[in-house]
């Protein structure tokens, strides 16, 4: 017999500017440190079970939330916990439609959970009470992550560019560039990397570093903006792409 599904986690991740957050701040200022307290609260009884909260009552629920984060005047805190919960709900943290079916979740909230189940590599189903669309959360995050792991390599590269001299610039063998593309792992099907078009622009046409780095920039944010689906053959447009550069200066030249 199979084992059943795990929807829970035992632990969550925290963004460490979570109370720099404006959505908390707001709700610091609206209900004090209980509320940031009742949000917290509620993350751990959400994640816990899954991507929402099933209550029974709202009173019931407010009861326990407090019993667990105060040690005194309990009924005074349940009180505010139940004012706390129902900002959070005027101001679309958590679901209204949910809210009204005794269930606490949110847009927000589903999405952590999505991306907590693909980083552990589980099979992803929300069902009826979905706010989001897993593929679209998934493909958001892999699209980010990449433009992070880019940005990552040419603060790289480019500082390994300002610590090298001007004659070292002519040198096109085993680059810098080239040495940092040998670490990438890229999935062939994935549209190449800053550091990858760099690599075939400084072998195939000599170009110091410097330049090849610039203009493969160049030639990754206009590849960018129209779409990679439609250059399936990448190295050899990028050849092409400085033949005519090359082609265009000669033009000018001999005017």
């Amino acid at each position: 017999m199979p084992r059943p599904l795990k929807l829970g986690f035992d632990y969550f991740s925290l963004d460490t500017d979570f109370f720099e957050n404006k959505t908390i701040n707001a709700l610091r200022r609206a209900h004090g440190s209980i509320g940031v307290l009742v949000y917290l609260n509620l993350l751990c009884r959400i994640y816990r079970e899954g991507y929402y909260l099933k209550f029974k009552s709202l009173e019931e629920l407010s009861m326990d939330i407090a019993e667990e984060i105060s040690s005194a005047q309990v009924r005074r805190t349940a009180a505010r916990v139940t004012e706390t919960i129902t900002y959070l709900v005027e101001s679309r943290i958590l679901d209204e439609s949910l809210f009204k079916q005794s269930l606490i979740s949110g847009t927000k909230i589903q999405e952590q959970y999505v991306l907590m189940a693909y980083k552990a590599k589980r099979n992803i189903k929300l069902g009826v009470h979905a706010l989001v669309d897993v593929d679209l959360v998934i493909r958001n995050f892999k699209v980010n992550s990449e433009k992070t792991r880019v940005n990552s390599e040419e603060t790289a590269v480019n500082s390994e560019f300002s610590t090298q001299s001007n004659s070292d610039n002519t040198t096109t063998t085993i680059t810098s560039i080239e040495r940092a593309c040998a670490r990438e792992d890229r999935e062939p099907d994935k549209p190449p990397g800053v550091c990858e078009i760099a690599a075939v622009f400084s072998r195939e046409f000599y170009m110091p570093r410097a330049e090849a780095y610039m203009e493969a920039s160049r030639f990754y944010d206009y590849n960018e903006a129209r779409g990679w689906g439609c250059l399936p053959h990448w190295r050899v447009a990028a050849v092409r792409w400085n033949e005519q550069k090359i082609n265009k200066k000669i033009g000018e030249d001999s005017k």
